[in-house]
């Protein structure tokens, strides 16, 4: 076993601990009350990318976010601890990526490198789990854990193609589950009902140019979402957003321990009109169509997540960088806070918005204050449809 790189616990908040100061009335959202706790303030980027992969211990008292050394490029792997507010740095290593918490909460997983390094999220002890064979080319965005515990999907790109594969945790032996040359952008997640099962995205439509460079990341029909087993097989395509005049934006979840999907899409009346993206769908396979969720009004709605239950989901605009939360039963939703990040070109002025494990806290960006930062704000009682 490592230790963890550090054992302080550093307090950055915007709670101050002063019976003068305490929680500024100016740290609540003006529109909703919700209080909105800052938990870094230091000036590096301190991001948490994409909801879709849990990121918090089931109990939802401790989650993961990068910090980034804007200079270097140097990104760490930090834990927050909700109830006191304070965080921890949790890796030293070179080239740190992609954590991921098991379904049990047992252990946090990263890359480091090629290595697979794995901790107790309550010491932060660390250990080796083994080294990803290069053949495999460069690891390539986002990992997932099976619900049994026992595999990792890793998406790679080589010379050649892109694509999924699954690494044994025990034994570190590699296997192909899908290759595509325009699998590149997949966020994977397997599913909480079945330790097989798995959902991915691509991008189809892919355009480059003689060096490689993508000139296009999507084609004129928007990406697709599928669905496969990790040996392989029983591979589908979920007949949603492919449309005409409806695509997936690229940002979707399992729903619980349900074997159904909720994506978001944007849509418009007919060709040349302005697209809006306005709707929530969800989806399971074999289905021939979605269900919509909501659609209509003046919100928007971009990365979207589900709690634990599969009870309620929650989105940002990407217009107004507001935070909505919703039923995903009846499709009834109310503002949660204003981000007020400025939602830009960089992924960490966007709030990807995450329920953590209690289902009762949120986790977001927002560079609001000049720097990106770390938020969480608690629903209060009886606030969600």
């Amino acid at each position: 076993m490592m230790e963890a790189a550090r054992f302080d616990w550093v307090y950055e908040s915007n709670v101050v601990y002063d019976p003068e100061v305490e929680v500024q009335e100016r740290f609540a959202d003006p529109d909703t009350g919700v209080g909105k706790l800052r938990l870094t303030s230091a000036p590096w980027i301190s991001t948490h990318v994409y909801p879709e992969i849990p990121v918090s211990t089931p109990d939802g008292q401790r989650f993961l976010f990068h910090r980034i050394n804007q200079f270097s490029g140097r990104r760490d792997i930090w834990i927050a601890d909700v109830p006191t507010l304070r965080i921890r740095q949790v890796s030293d290593e070179q080239d740190v990526r992609y954590p991921v918490i098991a379904p049990d909460g047992a252990w946090f997983y990263y890359v480091a490198g090629r290595t697979i390094v794995r901790f107790d999220p309550q010491t932060c002890a660390r250990e080796t789990c083994g080294e990803i064979d290069p053949r495999f080319g460069a690891i390539d965005r986002m990992c997932s854990i099976s619900l049994c515990g026992h595999r990792m999907l890793i998406p790679y790109t080589n010379d050649e193609t892109s694509g999924i594969g699954c690494f044994e945790l025990a034994t570190g032996a590699m296997h192909v589950v899908y290759e595509h040359p325009e699998c590149f952008n997949t966020h994977l997640q397997y599913s909480r009902c079945d330790p097989h099962r798995l959902v991915f995205q691509v991008n189809d439509g892919v355009e480059r140019d003689e060096n490689g460079t993508f000139t296009r990341l999507v084609g004129k029909h928007g990406c697709s979402i599928h669905v496969i087993n990790d040996d392989g097989t029983g591979h589908e395509v979920l007949n949603v957003g492919r449309a005409e005049d409806e695509h997936v934006q690229g940002h979707h979840c399992w729903i619980g321990r349900e074997n159904r999907i909720i994506t978001t899409t944007h849509r418009r009346a007919r060709p040349g009109d302005r697209w809006s993206q306005d709707r929530i769908v969800t989806i399971a396979p074999g289905e021939t169509s979605g269900t919509v969720v909501c659609e209509g009004g003046p919100e928007s709605f971009t990365h979207v997540h589900v709690t634990s239950d599969g009870r309620h989901w929650v989105s940002d605009c990407n217009r107004t960088a507001k935070i909505y939360v919703g039923s995903v039963a009846t499709g009834q939703h109310r503002l949660f806070c204003s981000s007020g990040t400025s939602f830009g070109a960089p992924q960490w002025t966007h709030p990807h918005p995450f329920f953590l494990g209690d289902d009762r806290t949120i986790g977001w960006n927002s560079d609001e204050s000049g720097i990106p930062h770390i938020y969480v704000g608690r629903i209060p009682e009886g606030f969600v449809p």
